[in-house]
């Protein structure tokens, strides 16, 4: 009876530090209580928010260290979880770690809304309550420490038993983990470097055939973000592609129906121009890029890109720029970054003189990246003036792009030219939701362009052209596609037509006829 008496002092003496405890812990957990995704990740928060509970009987100061770590944690995967679903935590701190500063502006003026600022000030209120109970409160129950020790102990260790090592599995515990992991492309990139140096060409080229289709210029221009849907070559009702849709109409243009691979650049530009493939990404380690191949056959070649570069090597794209003859980055410091149109393009090409000379050029776009209207000039080269919405902005990017590839082809079009145009990956573009990367992914992410011009006969092309009215090609063989144009494959059997594709990394593999288009315009 008087240990009874001593524990109901100790509790009338400090009632109020327990209840606002359990009150800040349940506040805590509360966006993700509200915002749960299936019966398993609410007993998961719910178990968390009691542990947290007992850590307060413990010591208040480590309480406001975990609190004010969660609160953190929970606020960005709430945020992501909002816009983009619960699941690829490691796969969104990936994405940003890429951004140049910019690209992460462009980011919090296209997604950031009402449902942010709100969390906003939850975290600021959070950290205010967790301020009040360190000024004001006290927990100094010795007996309710012990039993709060003993229950935190064996919560422990109850979890323990379904999950080895919480910190790498379960939200928000696994966000440091998540961060870890999100770093490991350094790794591969450097594996990759390594065997880049180790490809002997000169052996290589003895063994190569001479029965090549002599183009002596060859460009492949990678768009950005573009939907096949929203270009009048492909039947939109608005002709935002005035050029490529005049032009496909002639003998030497052909038009491709092709998925991409990916939904994200940093995976769809590696497994269109490697051997790496949706099942086996890793192979993109070992694997030479189309720019190498080009290098085999005396090409002289170019990558010319208006994408911010986040690093010289830091990148699966890096690595394969790295191979080129010529490397001119738009924006080669991702500190100071600013974000311009494609006009950098055309005046990149203005200062390469015309010659007779084999040369492969690699253009990367900005194509339709978020944030779409600062992808075209306001006044010049605009399909719809005073855009009334997102759709109108997009669309205007599609026609600034269409704009570009006519730009192009004039500066090559009286050389023996092969010019190639196809998009890293697709975007989703509606009322209220546009972007890509999305966990599951929706059709629109994946249907992208690929309009092809030769001035050649070109009877590999022809007859992949055909091949393709009954199969769908996925440019996670571009680089094979590419090689049999060319002549460099006699055959076309490492053209896939496979309908596997991955949404932000490879272990999220989708088959592209059961996804869903986004219906809600």
């Amino acid at each position: 009876m008087k240990l009874f008496y001593i524990i109901k002092k100790e509790l009338n003496d400090n009632i109020k530090y327990i209840f606002f405890s359990l009150f800040i812990s349940i506040y805590i957990f509360l966006p993700q209580i509200i915002y749960f995704t299936r019966y398993k990740r609410l007993v998961e928060v719910l178990v968390m928010l009691f542990l947290l509970f007992l850590l307060s009987k413990l010591s208040k100061y480590i309480f406001a260290v975990v609190a004010s770590y969660l609160i953190i944690t929970i606020t960005i995967i709430t945020h992501i979880g909002i816009h983009w679903g619960s699941k690829g935590i490691i796969s969104r701190i990936e994405v940003a770690l890429l951004s140049p500063p910019q690209e992460t502006i462009e980011y919090l003026k296209s997604y950031i809304g009402l449902a942010d600022f709100f969390l906003l000030v939850y975290v600021c209120i959070g950290f205010y309550f967790i301020y009040k109970l360190l000024k004001n409160y006290s927990n100094k129950l010795k007996i309710v420490r012990i039993i709060a020790f003993i229950f935190f102990v064996s919560s422990t260790l109850t979890v323990a038993t379904f999950y080895k090592n919480p910190f790498t599995k379960i939200l928000p515990l696994n966000l440091v983990y998540s961060y870890e992991e999100a770093l490991k492309w350094k790794t591969l990139v450097k594996e990759r470097e390594k065997y880049i140096k180790t490809i002997n060409t000169k052996n290589k080229l003895q063994t190569l055939t001479k029965n090549i289709f002599q183009y002596n210029k060859v460009i492949i221009v990678i768009g950005e973000s573009a939907n096949k849907n929203h270009m009048g070559v492909y039947g939109y009702n608005i002709d935002t592609t005035p050029f490529l849709s005049h032009v496909i109409k002639k003998e030497n243009w052909f038009k491709f129906n092709v998925i991409a691979p990916a939904n994200q650049t940093r995976y769809a530009v590696p497994l269109a121009l490697t051997n790496a493939t949706v099942k086996d990404f890793h192979r993109f380690v070992h694997s030479e890029s189309l720019v190498s191949v080009f290098k085999t056959y005396k090409y002289k070649t170019y990558w010319i890109s208006n994408q911010a570069k986040v690093g010289k090597h830091e990148t699966y794209i890096s690595s394969i720029a790295n191979e080129s003859d010529i490397e001119i980055i738009k924006n080669p410091d991702w500190l100071t970054a600013k974000i311009q149109t494609d006009k950098n393009i055309l005046d990149i090409l203005k200062t390469i003189k015309s010659n007779k000379n084999k040369e492969m050029y690699m253009i990367h776009l900005l194509g339709s990246h978020h944030h779409y209207k600062d992808r075209y000039p306001d006044e010049e080269h605009v399909l719809m003036q005073n855009s009334k919405n997102i759709i109108n902005e997009y669309d205007n990017s599609i026609y600034y792009t269409d704009y570009i590839i006519q730009k192009i082809f004039n500066k090559f079009k009286d050389e023996k030219l092969l010019l190639i145009y196809f998009s890293d990956h697709s975007e989703l573009i509606s009322l209220n939701k546009h972007g890509h990367g999305f966990l599951p992914p929706y059709k629109d992410e994946f249907e992208i362009p690929l309009i092809i011009y030769s001035s050649l006969q070109n009877k590999n092309l022809q007859d992949i052209s055909l091949v393709n009215k009954n199969k769908i090609i996925n440019t996670e063989s571009f680089n094979h596609l590419v090689m049999y144009i060319m002549g460099i494959e006699q055959n076309n059997t490492n053209i896939s037509f496979q309908k596997d594709i991955f949404s932000l990394d490879p272990k999220n593999i989708f088959d592209f006829d059961k996804l869903q288009r986004y219906q809600n315009n």
